[in-house]
């Protein structure tokens, strides 16, 4: 096995982890030669995955990771008026919105890529 390690998922630890088999030989060179050279078995890239499919490559796993909050506005609208604030209080519905209407974005963000054979 031999594993190109993304500048991205360098910088996130990933080389910390992976590894695990001292036979596997891991290269975190940070400019990754087009087309990607033979003896490369395995890439953990950001890079599109679209682009490496086309060049014989297929995508094994991907990892999300954050993009954005976002605000679910319908959701927000149809609760304010059940809301009671009396009972409940300011926090409260504060806690309520963080909970409910605020939805984290993610997105992949690290792949895995294996040669076809």
């Amino acid at each position: 096995m031999h594993v190109h390690i993304s500048n991205l998922a360098a910088q996130s630890g990933s080389s910390l982890f992976l590894h695990t088999n001292p036979t596997w030989v891991y290269d975190k060179n940070e400019t990754l030669p087009t087309p990607v050279p033979e003896y490369f078995t395995h890439l953990i890239s950001e890079y599109p995955v679209s682009a490496y499919e086309k060049a014989g490559w297929r995508t094994v796993e991907c990892v999300d990771g954050f993009d954005r909050w976002s605000i679910n506005l319908d959701l927000l609208r149809s609760k304010l008026g059940e809301w009671d604030t009396e009972r409940l209080g300011a926090v409260g519905y504060l806690v309520y919105l963080s909970r409910h209407v605020l939805e984290m974005q993610m997105s992949p963000k690290l792949c895995i890529l294996e040669r076809r054979t």
